[in-house]
């Protein structure tokens, strides 16, 4: 699974950072929109989780501190601000083992962690899967993990529902992390050449952009206008048929929402460690997926992080590397975009 240490308390060593999870079912509308708006002035690595292999909603926290010790402390912290209260190590490894038995096809009992490992470890091991027909197969179906590769320009408050609530979507894992702007106008310069030619263009179509390229000395204060966000959704079926009718049926909803999505070929690497490890990441092991990442207006982020049902819109836009062509080549760009689809 990638977790190289772990702690009583409930934190979690993976990939290089420390996490925490904590249950949010409880929380209403209001009360989630304040934690939400209080966990943005942290800066810290946000997911949220949910769905019918999870039973509840989570909220995980991604950081990454000097030693445990640290970690503990800044956790604490972090929590009397939030006000709210972390699962410990046993709750959350049961609640890992409850979600991959329903992957697996098994009964995989957390039992104690400490002292009668067996059976969480061999659910950790999920040496039980295979694939088929290049999806994911185990004895409880086939699985797919579908990804937003891009988000509209026009976000919508909740907009995400309409995915996650899918009765074949097992799972779902919505992440954001602040963004600073010494990062976007590097990801820019990276990519493209020639920047100040489109700076007119970009001024009226992206002006939270252009503000923080225009300011090429980087001296101004971080302005925290930027977060990157990704969403994952794992997809179920009892058959192969049922599973890319499911795959379609989600890419059709998503489309129709502005939304492109894209399946994540996990079952075609040769190396099967990301594939466990992003199936590790909707059970709350603290594992994140790095493939896919929309740079978002923080504002429009906000509105995807409260899974609500208003219906008030608001405009933003996604600034992903496929956008960015667009705007900096413009529809010479797009048509050789969709030319490249068609192969």
């Amino acid at each position: 699974m990638g977790v190289s240490r772990i702690s009583e308390s409930g934190i979690f060593e993976v990939e290089h950072c420390f996490t925490k999870a904590y249950c949010v079912t409880e929380l209403q509308d209001k009360e989630w929109e304040q934690l939400i708006v209080a966990w943005r002035e942290s800066g810290t690595e946000c997911g949220i989780l949910q769905g019918k292999y999870l039973n509840e909603t989570y909220l995980l926290l991604r950081e990454g501190y000097c030693d445990i010790s640290e970690a503990i402390e800044k956790f604490a912290e972090m929590e009397r601000k939030l006000k709210i209260t972390g699962l410990s190590t046993e709750q959350r490894i049961e609640r890992y083992c409850n979600y991959i038995s329903k992957v697996l096809g098994g009964a995989y009992p957390a039992d104690s962690y400490l002292s009668e490992t067996p059976a969480w470890k061999e659910a950790a091991s999920m040496n039980k899967l295979r694939t088929s027909e290049k999806e994911i197969a185990a004895e409880a179906g086939y699985f797919a993990v579908m990804a937003i590769r891009r988000f509209p320009g026009k976000i919508k408050r909740g907009m995400l529902r309409k995915l996650a609530d899918k009765e074949y979507c097992a799972a779902s894992y919505l992440s954001a992390l602040r963004v600073t702007d010494k990062r976007i106008r590097e990801s820019v310069e990276e990519e493209y050449l020639g920047v100040d030619g489109v700076l007119p263009r970009m001024k009226r179509k992206a002006p939270l952009l252009y503000d923080i390229l225009k300011n090429e000395d980087g001296n101004r204060e971080d302005t925290g206008s930027f977060m990157s966000a990704s969403a994952y959704f794992l997809l179920h079926a009892e058959t192969l048929e049922e599973l890319y009718e499911n795959m379609s049926d989600f890419s059709l909803t998503a489309g129709e929402n502005g939304i492109r999505t894209e399946k994540i070929p996990l079952a075609e690497l040769k190396r099967q460690r990301e594939l466990k490890e992003t199936l590790a990441m909707f059970g709350l092991m603290g594992n994140c997926q790095k493939r896919y990442g929309n740079f978002l207006p923080a504002d429009d982020t906000l509105k995807l992080l409260v899974y609500g049902n208003a219906k008030e819109e608001v405009k933003g836009q996604a600034y992903d590397v496929e956008e960015m062509r667009a705007l900096f080549f413009g529809e010479n760009g797009r048509r050789e975009e969709k030319g490249n689809e068609q192969k």
